[in-house]
């Protein structure tokens, strides 16, 4: 089993993990990515619902999504983020980026 799954519609992208977002799927979903950027995909929304750790390769990851989709005036996200994950790791990122599955407003300020 893939330790994320890739759903494309109409050029947006949702990333489900279904594992934690570490150094060890890292490279597999960067390369993944990478590809789906190509395609000119318009924003990416990461679905961290299942992950439980995020380390500083998937904090870079997500920086990395980030600075490509920016140039392009696109949009990243963060949803489902546990409150641990979104408070600590994720605590760098604007408002908008981050939401928690209990609640429809952004975590941080």
């Amino acid at each position: 089993m893939e330790d994320f799954t890739f759903e494309e519609q109409d050029g947006h992208l949702t990333v489900t993990l279904t594992a934690d977002l570490t150094a060890v799927i890292v490279p597999r979903l960067q390369e993944k990515l990478r590809s789906a950027l190509q395609r000119k995909v318009a924003d990416v929304k990461f679905d961290l619902r299942n992950t439980v750790m995020l380390d500083s390769s998937g904090i870079g990851l997500l920086i990395a999504a980030y600075n490509s989709l920016g140039r392009g005036q696109g949009c990243v996200s963060v949803i489902n983020a546990s409150a641990p994950i979104a408070a600590g790791a994720l605590s760098v990122f604007t408002p908008s980026w981050v939401r928690t599955p209990r609640s429809s407003r952004a975590l941080l300020s």
